[in-house]
């Protein structure tokens, strides 16, 4: 890849790119971090990525794989000397509680559309298919079928090794 069309696909992708880490981190500072690793990749990789059928698409799996990896680092806490964790074992059980709900949502973002939409209206709505149904207009079979893909799914993205 040369440089004009590394600089036509930063300035082409940036806004979408940046606006899909902001969705996943829902951290602005994180999100601009986020892409701007991915573009820093982009450009070491930029003798192969004449070999890449779609550098768009490349972009996009690239920051949403960033945002995950950020997302679990948020996760996991360092050690801390127990004579300073006694007073914040409430706030770091807390903090932990909230970067696992982060992390959650990150993958429901990251399902295909039905799914993350069945999954989002079941989980933070706490509608049954039927009312899924009604506000997605798929028929109760479908629904069903999407929530149980999505299941699948979200086992997988959090049994993942981090």
């Amino acid at each position: 890849m040369n440089q004009s069309t590394f600089k036509e696909l930063y300035l082409s992708q940036w806004p979408q790119l940046y606006g899909l880490a902001s969705r996943i981190l829902a951290n602005e500072a994180d999100a601009a971090d986020a892409v701007q690793d991915v573009f820093q990749r982009l450009l070491e990789e930029s003798d192969s990525l004449d070999k890449v059928e779609s550098p768009k698409a490349y972009a996009s799996t690239l920051t949403r794989r960033r945002c995950i990896d950020m997302l679990r680092r948020r996760a996991v806490r360092a050690a801390m000397p127990l004579d300073q964790a006694s007073h914040l074992a409430q706030t770091g059980a807390e903090a932990e509680q909230q970067s696992s709900a982060e992390y959650i949502r990150a993958c429901i973002d990251i399902l295909p559309p039905g799914q993350a939409t069945v999954m989002k209206l079941r989980v933070y709505n706490g509608l049954d298919n039927k009312e899924i149904a009604s506000h997605t207009g798929f028929s109760d079979e479908t629904v069903r079928q999407q929530l149980s893909r999505a299941r699948r799914k979200l086992k997988e993205l959090l049994n993942r090794p981090k």
